[in-house]
């Protein structure tokens, strides 16, 4: 009895020691950050061609933590929303409760007629959209369920005479939980702890 106590504290003090480390999730996007300096993992559609590559790309500047960030600036067409879009694809268990989260800038506010426009999306569903926010960086964080295994995180984006600044884009699932690992362990223990009394 000794030993399965001893065995069953040992269980118990790994979880706790390694929880903290897992309780944000595991990162499913990659890239998110853009610390690659580049747009490495991610799709970019859309409105590409008005007015041009140039208007969007990633550089220091940008950066809301790290070495670089995002810029985006894509004109709308004929007075519509034509935004350029960055997408990226992922898998998650259905039912799973994902943390979503990013930071964006708006670098000047828009002036009357122009247009800055942003929205993110899951799975084609509006996640959060708007025309014009004040300037300066502000994270935006959601908990959102997963309704299927295939999944798609999109951001689209125009800015007629200025540029959004975008960084820090994550999708997080969750870890196992303390709880459910034991519950797996603590089976074992007991096994292990017959058969040295048989």
């Amino acid at each position: 009895m000794r030993m399965f106590l001893a065995g069953l504290t040992l269980v118990l003090l790994s979880l706790s020691w390694a929880s903290p480390a897992s309780a944000n999730g595991t990162e499913v996007l990659v890239n998110g950050g853009f610390e690659t300096g580049d747009f490495t993992g991610w799709t970019i559609s859309g409105n590409t061609a008005n007015p041009g590559g140039f208007y969007y790309g990633v550089d220091a500047f940008d950066a809301y933590t790290g070495n670089f960030g995002a810029y985006m600036s894509q004109d709308a067409i004929d007075g519509g929303e034509a935004p350029v879009i960055l997408s990226q694809n992922f898998t998650a268990a259905p039912g799973e409760t994902l943390e979503i989260s990013f930071a964006l800038n708006d670098d000047e506010g828009a002036v009357l007629g122009e247009n800055h426009f942003f929205e993110a999306a899951l799975n084609g569903v509006p996640l959060i959209s708007f025309n014009d926010v004040a300037p300066g960086y502000t994270v935006y964080s959601f908990a959102f369920d997963a309704s299927q295994t295939s999944n798609t995180i999109s951001f689209a984006f125009v800015n007629d005479d200025s540029f959004w600044s975008f960084d820090d884009a994550s999708v997080q699932v969750p870890e196992p939980s303390a709880l459910l690992m034991l519950a797996g362990a603590v089976p074992g223990l007991f096994f292990l702890r017959r058969r040295r009394a048989a």
